[in-house]
């Protein structure tokens, strides 16, 4: 999970300079996957993926509690 975001990083860090350099890189986690991982592999944004039919009580829980919610 972690080493995707990694890769992305650090391809997109080589390749943008100057004006360019700043960015966010968002990544999609599965429930129970919180953002710790994603950020250390330098994603600077976190969404939860959502499987079609979850209950809206579990996404207000993840809002509300955050991902350890999931």
């Amino acid at each position: 999970m972690a080493d995707r975001p990694a890769g992305v990083v650090g391809t997109l860090g080589a390749l943008r300079r100057g004006g360019t350099a700043s960015y966010d890189v968002r990544v999609g986690a599965p429930p129970g996957v919180g953002p710790e991982p994603c950020a250390r592999a330098g994603a600077t944004r976190w969404l939860p993926e959502w499987d079609p039919g979850v209950r809206l009580d579990t996404v207000r829980g993840v809002l509300r509690d955050g991902p350890a919610a999931a």
